[in-house]
């Protein structure tokens, strides 16, 4: 019997909600329904899943705002939209087990909190956090830019990547539901911060830097990450400059994905919890252009990549001894895609 799973994809600029099979035996992606929205970019799904959220990626200056829409039968409807205060909205995160949505905007560097009502309904926001920093590359670190809203359930804390300040903000929740700032992780000066995810012995974290290629290495000392080493997840065949986009560990923790717009690959790097070794092990192209983002599925079999350039969905089979991607089936029916859910 074929089992199979569900994944939404987000289209972005031409905008549209997606809602797609994937027939885990073989990878192959069908296309079940689509909505269109404006500027649809990175997407959050609540734990009933019969919520999406998601943002026009505009401007300050356009007005941006949250979208939130129910999913009955498959089907996708705008419920509720929110005023989004900040410019260039990126990422966004329902909290586990809180009543909190969690907005990264890039152009003002700032991080809103939205609360929910008791049927996972943004309301109003209830709070607007400013970075204010900078660091060494005048043309894409002259201001704070957040990035991506991380949340770790182990111990209860955000993370925001800031890719302006070179820097992980930390928060952690109060009573009343708003963020307060908790501490901060330095990174090496003109990497870029963009993305992280947190091993699940929750003993390390990985930062994929945008600016350089570079995965840096977190270590919890004492309930907080400092960073200790950067591996870079560029071939040596790379050249130009860097563009990385998202970074995802498998469920084991053995291996790290990174995605690289410049070249048009996935990275693959293995980490040795033991020895806290971190090593490139191969690219493999995307057979696309400028992979944005990407996901693994539930059952830890299939990546499946975003190639947002040239509006292709890329499904790949993963070798689980060495994390290894070949490629299955590739989708076509989409356009402009900016992120993908499970």
């Amino acid at each position: 019997m074929i089992r199979r799973i569900i994944f939404r994809g987000c289209i972005r600029r031409i905008g549209g909600a997606w809602r797609r099979h994937l027939h885990d035996h073989y990878g192959e992606l069908q296309l079940l329904y689509k909505l269109k929205s404006k500027n649809a970019a990175y997407i959050a799904l609540n734990e009933e899943k019969n919520l999406l959220y998601s943002f026009q990626e505009v401007t300050k200056e356009k007005n941006p705002k949250l979208c939130t829409y129910s999913i009955i039968d498959g089907q996708f409807k705008l419920i509720n939209e929110q005023v989004i205060s900040g410019g260039l909205p990126c990422h966004l995160l329902k909290i586990e087990d809180r009543d909190l949505l969690v907005v990264a905007c890039y152009q003002t560097g700032s991080v809103l909190v939205y609360p929910l009502d008791r049927n996972g309904i943004p309301k109003s926001a209830s709070q607007e956090i400013i970075h204010v920093g900078f660091s060494i590359n005048a043309l894409r670190q002259e201001s704070a830019h957040a990035h991506m809203i991380s949340y770790n359930i182990h111990d209860g804390l955000i993370y925001v990547p800031d890719l302006g300040m070179d820097k992980i903000m930390v928060y952690k929740i109060t009573d009343n539901n708003q963020l307060q700032e908790n501490h901060q992780i330095e990174i090496p000066k003109g990497g870029g911060p963009r993305h992280m995810v947190f091993h699940p012995s929750n003993h390390y974290a990985f930062v994929m830097n945008e600016l350089t290629g570079a995965v840096s290495l977190l270590k919890n000392n004492n309930g907080k990450f400092a960073w200790i080493q950067n591996t870079s997840s560029l071939s040596i065949d790379h050249f130009g400059e860097a563009s990385s986009s998202a970074i995802k560990i498998s469920k084991t923790g053995r291996f790290i994905y990174c995605g690289n717009r410049s070249n048009h690959t996935i990275s693959i790097l293995e980490f040795d919890e033991e020895t806290r070794v971190l090593k490139f092990v191969g690219s493999q192209s995307t057979f696309g252009k400028t992979p944005r983002d990407f996901t693994l599925s539930p059952s830890g079999n299939w990546l499946l990549v975003a190639n947002q350039d040239s509006d292709t969905i890329v499904v790949f089979a993963i070798n689980e001894q060495a994390g290894l991607l070949n490629k299955a089936q590739e989708n076509k029916e989409s356009k402009s895609i900016s992120c993908l859910k499970f």
